[in-house]
């Protein structure tokens, strides 16, 4: 009997005549067959599609939870401008500011930006949301043109420190700093920007830049009291001239010319004889006679050919 039942499993009839019920349950089982071909078929299309759509047009990423964040230079000062911003998203390696955040991006910006010459005392934060970029800022002092470029010089400490050396930076335009050039200082030895540039008479314009600053923040101080404007003194420099910087060419000439910005010279140091004014003295004279003509611009206006501070006279109030 056993053997009958093994053998009926495996054997095919052709000729007898099915019931109803055969009928329909082979008509089920056959459609059974159709629904999961199909569905079979529908799920290696969309497995397909999923693939395409992953190489063609979803965003790549990185690292779990990576996410595009603008950069967030924090604390910046108002001078800096979109072309210096521009260089230090570029530096830090960006997307026009934007940056793709994971648990390495902190350190990949800062070990780029800490090459970079503008910046010091740097620190690189992110959090889930942003990535934030807060430093301190060489200001420039000085255009230098050597040959074939041009680079600015900056003192590496504030503007009231009597001992500083001078950085270079490299050329970005700047629109809202008062910048004269430097002229007559020898240029061979000129580093490349980021380092530092042991040169005499750099560091004494630079100096004068830094008086400069200094009186005219002073000024406006006391103009904002008295609900007054000022207009700042160095914006009428055009250069200054070092050429005979320490009577090296004549002694008896001066030492150093600042020239406004219509090529009206303004005498500095030192005279050839005679007993010469002290730094207070010269300053309180130049800004006595900016206020007296409202600019330094006297040689276009035919008013002065030449200013002289050198000739030690009283020290003269500062305006």
């Amino acid at each position: 009997m056993a053997k009958n039942k093994k053998n009926k499993l495996f054997s095919f009839s052709f000729g007898k005549r099915k019931t109803k019920a055969q009928v329909s349950h082979r008509k089920d089982a056959a459609f059974l067959a159709i629904k999961i071909i199909l569905a079979a078929v529908l799920v290696g299309a969309a497995c397909v599609g999923l693939c395409y759509l992953d190489k063609e047009f979803v965003k790549p990423q990185t690292g779990v939870g990576a996410k595009w964040v603008k950069m967030d230079l924090v604390d910046a000062p108002r001078w800096i401008s979109n072309d210096l911003r521009r260089a230090i998203y570029t530096t830090a390696g960006d997307n026009n500011g934007w940056f793709l955040l994971d648990e390495n991006t902190a350190d990949s910006v800062y070990s780029k930006l800490k090459s970079f010459p503008w910046l010091y005392n740097l620190k690189v934060k992110t959090d889930p949301n942003s990535i934030t970029v807060s430093a301190e800022y060489y200001k420039p002092a000085m255009l230098v043109e050597g040959k074939n470029r041009k680079v600015y010089i900056a003192a590496d400490r504030p503007e009231d420190s009597e001992q500083f050396k001078i950085i270079v930076l490299n050329y970005i335009p700047l629109y809202e700093v008062a910048i004269p050039l430097l002229n007559g200082a020898d240029t061979r030895y000129l580093p490349e920007p980021g380092f530092y540039w042991q040169q005499e008479d750099a560091e004494a314009a630079v100096g004068l830049v830094n008086l400069f600053k200094l009186m005219d923040r002073n000024m406006a101080e006391n103009a904002k009291t008295k609900r007054q404007s000022f207009k700042p003194l160095l914006d009428e420099i055009g250069n200054i001239d070092v050429t005979n910087f320490d009577g090296r060419k004549n002694k008896k000439e001066s030492h150093i010319i600042i020239y406004a910005k219509d090529e009206t010279p303004i005498h500095w140091g030192t005279i050839s004889g005679g007993l010469e004014a002290v730094p207070a003295e010269k300053l309180g004279k130049l800004y006595q006679c900016y206020k007296d003509f409202g600019t330094l611009q006297l040689k276009s206006k035919g008013l002065l050919q030449y200013i002289d501070l050198r000739i030690a006279e009283k020290i003269s109030p500062i305006p």
